[in-house]
């Protein structure tokens, strides 16, 4: 891992008390057609989908897997890498407190500009300091025609026109088809994701945690070989379930408020993700007509092969339940929709919205009392902590192998590559 120019290198000799995961971190040599890396932090409460997206991420992007990687980074690929391949597989045991895993992957540049609508692999092209400038000289070029053609021909007609407007478009088409060869040939992204508890993050080891990232943004940046990009990315998970009914009283809040110092860490005009999951239960709870002020509480379940609820299999046995979720839907449309219009000064959010489960259903009805809930339900939660509910909504959806899709997955590539 230490030798040629081709080799991985280890970036840390030590960890960085009192957070550990770093002295595991291996980068691509200076050899390796690696374009750019990129630190994609996902940060979000226990059970808001951060390995799923990661997952949904890891599918989205085709990626694979680089050699050469350390022992523990090893260790931690096979582990995310079966949630890839069987969604329904038990997720990798939670994080130890005070220790942050890393999963490394590549995506290469043609699987990148397939996923990518039109404007989006625009978007991918102009991202280049190269192809931006053969732009600017394709343009001072039909400038330069058109002053010309006022000069010779004493005044604007329309065949001075025509001939600088072609100019100008042969030129950008020009520059479009350089561009899209000078990407191609750039090598590889590699991406690294950190699953980040985010009650962490808000919690007693918070200054540790905000030296972790920090120690490896700056030193990625400083230890990038010439020609390479680096980039810092930080994710914001929004599960609707976990955004309760008071604006401020969620983990989601409270890391929300903390994304500006994050996303600065590398780069001042650093891009937030907010990435919102179970969209379908956001839009049902939205639906024009319905009261703002109403609590809702949710009952979500899992389906099995045989389309009958897996959740029964997963209910406590003596241990502590946890409470029937219960939403406010003016909350969920604070938190899942209208955070993309919030001021955050100098830093600015992308928002995607997907679908964590496949084939989501939707069911609401009155609410009659916890204890008028199927027994399969009482189960696996516990009463409810709000006093007052006024519906409930049974949520259903299938594990399974999802990505992002549509404007989702435009949405998250242009992100990564910007």
């Amino acid at each position: 891992m230490t030798g040629g120019g081709n080799s991985r290198k280890r970036l840390f000799a030590q960890e960085i008390a009192p957070i550990r995961g770093l002295a595991s971190l291996s980068q691509p040599g200076d050899g390796e057609r690696v374009s750019a890396v990129v630190d994609v932090a996902v940060l979000g409460a226990r059970a808001d989908g951060k390995t799923q997206f990661i997952a949904h991420a890891v599918r989205t992007l085709r990626a694979y897997a680089p050699t050469d990687l350390s022992e523990e980074e090893s260790r931690f690929n096979q582990d995310i890498l079966q949630v890839v391949m069987n969604a329904r597989d038990p997720r990798p045991d939670a994080t130890a407190p005070g220790h942050v895993k890393h999963y490394t992957f590549r995506a290469r540049p043609e699987m990148l500009l397939r996923s990518l609508g039109a404007f989006g692999r625009l978007g991918a092209f102009f991202s280049q300091r190269a192809a931006r400038l053969l732009v600017l000289l394709a343009t001072v070029n039909a400038i330069a025609i058109w002053a010309l053609a006022l000069y010779w021909r004493n005044g604007l007609d329309i065949a001075g026109g025509v001939v600088a407007g072609s100019t100008l478009v042969v030129g950008v088409w020009a520059a479009t088809r350089l561009a899209r060869g000078i990407f191609l040939r750039s090598g590889d992204v590699e991406i690294v994701f950190w699953d980040v508890a985010g009650e962490e993050v808000y919690g007693k080891s918070a200054s540790g945690y905000y030296t972790f990232l920090s120690e490896l943004a700056q030193r990625r940046a400083r230890r990038q070989p010439a020609g390479r990009r680096y980039g810092f990315a930080p994710v914001l998970i929004c599960n609707p379930l976990a955004v309760a009914t008071d604006r401020g009283n969620s983990a989601f809040a409270r890391l929300r408020e903390l994304m500006p110092l994050f996303a600065a860490l590398a780069n001042p005009a650093a891009e937030v993700l907010v990435a919102v999951n179970r969209w379908s239960l956001v839009k049902r709870l939205c639906r024009a007509g319905k009261r703002a002020g109403d609590r809702v509480a949710i009952v979500p379940e899992a389906l099995g092969d045989d389309g009958e609820s897996s959740d029964d299999d997963d209910a406590s046995e003596g241990g502590a339940l946890d409470p029937l979720p219960v939403l406010r839907r003016r909350v969920v449309r604070d938190q899942c929709i209208d955070i993309e219009e919030e001021d955050f000064g100098d830093t600015s959010l992308r928002c995607i919205h997907y679908e964590a489960g496949l084939h989501a259903e939707l069911e609401e009805g009155e609410w009659d009392g916890f204890d008028q809930l199927p027994a399969s339900v009482r189960r696996r939660f516990a009463p409810p902590k709000s006093k007052s509910v006024d519906a409930v909504l049974t949520y259903r959806y299938a594990e399974g192998p999802g990505a992002f899709s549509g404007e989702a997955r435009d949405g998250f590539i242009r992100w990564l590559l910007g």
